[in-house]
């Protein structure tokens, strides 16, 4: 993460945090912020511990989402991204890694390369077999390892398979073929702060 100044108007402080937003348009906006501005957006969210989640309650109701903000914090280090259902004011965060976070901004940007991507790669082998990505899906949380499962449907000539991968993965994938994202509402909840509830508020935040 290269050095810059805090975007918010008036604020020339060294900013901590960078990353995206995206807008209910699909449109990414571009976020640097110092700690001073990240705190008093209030980045909280109810959800339940997906530690705890009631079996019998999963695998009873899925949402559609997309990705709401990828996240990148450099003291601590710390990056994530964050799905919003696309019908309901529901959310879910999901750690990753730096890289990872930097290939989800470059898949929901379409950032121009000259070879293929891992992600436009994924897909053209797909493609290239004669399948189809049918969708991406979060549907459980792996206790030992503290990360969420998630898998990738394939349609293809001999039916539909599900292949096992990261949920930046999964994310990435389905930008990138344009197909759904599911995630288990068991694991989602609603924002505490308004600013992230409703994206376009960022327009009036940052310069």
């Amino acid at each position: 993460m290269n050095s810059a100044r805090c975007l918010v108007a008036g604020c020339s402080s060294e900013a901590n945090t960078f990353g995206i937003v995206v807008s209910r348009e699909g449109v990414p906006n571009d976020v640097a912020l110092c700690a001073r501005h990240v705190a008093t957006l209030n980045m909280d969210y109810s959800f339940p511990d997906p530690t705890r989640v009631n079996p019998s309650v999963l695998g009873t109701a899925f949402e559609t989402c997309t990705l709401h903000a990828v996240i990148l914090t450099q003291v601590p280090q710390q990056f994530a991204f964050i799905l919003r259902s696309v019908h309901n004011p529901l959310f879910v965060v999901m750690q990753t890694g730096y890289p990872e976070s930097c290939a989800l901004i470059s898949a929901v940007k379409s950032t121009p390369s000259p070879v293929p991507l891992t992600y436009m790669l994924l897909n053209n082998i797909i493609s290239g077999l004669n399948g189809l990505l049918h969708e991406s899906v979060i549907d459980g949380f792996e206790l030992q390892g503290r990360t969420y499962k998630s898998h990738v449907t394939i349609a293809g000539p001999r039916g539909i398979i599900e292949v096992a991968c990261r949920g930046s993965d999964a994310v990435g994938i389905a930008l990138m073929a344009r197909a759904p994202i599911k995630v288990d509402r068991a694991y989602l909840g609603p924002p505490t702060s308004t600013l992230l509830a409703e994206p376009e508020k960022w327009s009036g935040l940052i310069d």
